[in-house]
């Protein structure tokens, strides 16, 4: 668990800005885990670029596509 939050509810419109716990360190521990589980690699640019967790997800989706 990244946020090491049980009651923490994320929503496609959640951003770092609005949750107390996603700062810089858990930011990268995130990306981490989402790479690691979908065996994919983000790069610095398109990583500055997210705006909220719909973001992420496209993103995700992408490099997902991609890879196929």
């Amino acid at each position: 668990m990244v946020f090491n939050n049980s009651q923490l509810e994320l929503t496609v419109n959640s951003s770092a800005g609005e949750i107390d716990e996603w700062d810089s360190l858990s930011h990268i521990q995130l990306i981490l885990e989402i790479e690691k589980a979908f065996k994919v690699r983000f790069s610095l640019g398109e990583l500055q670029d997210l705006k909220n967790v719909e973001s992420l997800v496209l993103l995700v989706s992408e490099k997902c596509n991609e890879s196929i």
